[in-house]
């Protein structure tokens, strides 16, 4: 029953998380955000078509989803990497770029 229960209780929790994702997160990370969604339902496209309709270039399928999932995870990557280290980047933002008003 307790299951039950969990499985009625995601669209609330998906809503949560929708919400504050729109409230508490910064524009441009946002937008990194949504391509990285565009790259992966390009990707989707790309499994649809070749299951669908056509299966003779097998290596620009390969290429294809290679492409688009390399930059997914290059773009995913690069607001986690870290500017440096210590007080003299504190006054970076996460894109390491110079926080505004400094």
């Amino acid at each position: 029953m307790e299951y039950v229960q969990e499985v009625r209780e995601l669209p609330a929790i998906a809503k949560e998380i929708v919400s504050r994702f729109h409230a508490k997160t910064p524009r441009r990370l946002k937008l990194v955000d949504y391509f990285i969604i565009f790259l992966a339902a390009l990707t989707l496209l790309q499994l649809v078509y070749y299951a669908a309709i056509g299966r003779h270039p097998f290596e620009a399928l390969l290429a294809g989803m290679y492409t688009t999932l390399g930059t997914m995870i290059f773009t995913g990557m690069s607001p986690m990497r870290k500017v440096g280290s210590g007080a003299e980047n504190a006054h970076n933002d996460q894109f390491g770029r110079e926080a505004e008003g400094r």
